[in-house]
């Protein structure tokens, strides 16, 4: 009975289209399989993406500053604009370096959010579950540290497994909600 009042919680899009939803959780299953066992070429094919999103990004806001009057804006436009093209060419002519650069903030991103947790965690207190809390912003601010102390040889696979994790992850929930859409549109049906 819990389950037909959960599959009638889900959304049509999920009987429409489960097949979209299955297809879509096993490309990015494979994407992530695929990147966790090559890591540093994926690592590195992160950053050339990052890279050329930048370079474009930085050329689209330089061709914007001459769509503003104000001089001062232009020039903080064109600014900001040569060093989105500067960062995505570096990116770009240097991703082994690149992908340093991406898993020391990658680190720090970490970081920050353990010690994020932790505060809220100590705000929480007085609910039960509130260590749990403080053990993953532990976590997190420990595998900051980690990160940021081994950088020059984490970085090589890093970035790449970090990727494929979260595809795969991406890619198991896409599955599981094909899933249970096809077997509401099953159930719907009878």
């Amino acid at each position: 009975m819990t389950e037909l009042i959960e599959d009638d919680l889900l959304p049509d899009i999920l009987r429409l289209k489960w097949t979209s939803f299955l297809f879509a959780g096993v490309v990015l299953v494979i994407a992530g399989l695929f990147a966790i066992l090559s890591p540093l070429a994926s690592g590195l094919t992160l950053t050339t993406l990052i890279g050329a999103s930048l370079c474009v990004s930085g050329l689209f806001q330089a061709i914007h500053a001459f769509a503003i009057k104000p001089w001062g804006w232009f020039i903080a436009s064109c600014g900001m604009g040569a060093i989105l093209l500067v960062s995505g060419l570096y990116l770009l002519f240097a991703p082994l370096t690149g992908v340093v650069i991406l898993t020391l903030s990658f680190s720090l991103a970490l970081g920050a959010s353990g010690l994020a947790e932790m505060a809220l965690a100590l705000w929480l207190r007085p609910l039960t579950g509130w260590k749990w809390s403080a053990a993953s912003g532990l976590l997190s601010v420990l595998c900051g540290i980690f990160i940021w102390t081994k950088s020059a040889t984490a970085a090589a696979w890093l970035v790449g497994l970090a990727a494929g994790l979260g595809l795969l992850t991406t890619g198991i929930t896409l599955i599981w909600l094909g899933l249970a859409g096809r077997r509401a549109s099953r159930q719907h049906i009878a």
